[in-house]
């Protein structure tokens, strides 16, 4: 199962696909502006993947000053810094 994520900023698609398989999950370009994620345990639900997905992409972003990850409509969407916002990784 599939759940794509929406990330409109190319390097920070990048940290986060990296990220995402560092935890052990298929995850790949999709479309230019999304990823799409599979969670490492095939048995979880949907629900259970998106809970466990919601707990990866907290923490992604929290290493990634004024960055946000949302959800909506079943869509997930990282939300890249405001301009003018401080970058620890810049």
């Amino acid at each position: 199962m599939s759940i794509l994520i929406r990330i409109p900023d190319a390097a920070l698609a990048g940290s986060l696909i990296e990220f995402l398989r560092r935890c052990e999950c298929s995850a790949e370009p999709r479309n230019g502006s999304y990823v799409g994620v599979s969670v490492p345990a095939e048995s979880l639900d949907r629900r259970l993947a998106s809970l466990q997905l919601d707990g990866y992409l907290r923490a992604w972003a929290a290493t990634h000053a004024g960055v946000r990850a949302t959800v909506s409509d079943g869509v997930w969407r990282i939300e890249p810094p405001s301009p003018g916002a401080a970058n620890p990784h810049s």
